[in-house]
């Protein structure tokens, strides 16, 4: 049985700052395997980011894309040296 008071991803979301908190929180609500399988990544983004202001949405992307590249690294390019 899955106890969320002691599950060390809740841990760590509780000392992030709310910023970035909201952050993880919202990819891996669009990361999730249903949201992917079924498309509706771009549908799933606009509704859940409906009351983020829209001079905040920037600042939003580029804490998703750290987040992405953090744990999907771009492939290394190779080198021709």
């Amino acid at each position: 049985m899955f106890d969320c008071d002691t599950c060390p991803v809740r841990q760590a979301l509780d000392g992030l700052r709310p910023e970035n908190e909201q952050a993880w929180r919202l990819f891996h609500r669009l990361g999730s395997r249903f949201v992917v399988d079924f498309g509706v990544g771009a549908e799933a983004f606009k509704r859940l980011t409906a009351d983020v202001p829209d001079d905040e949405v920037p600042d939003l992307l580029q804490r998703l894309a750290l987040i992405y590249d953090g744990l999907y690294p771009p492939p290394k390019m190779p080198d021709h040296g």
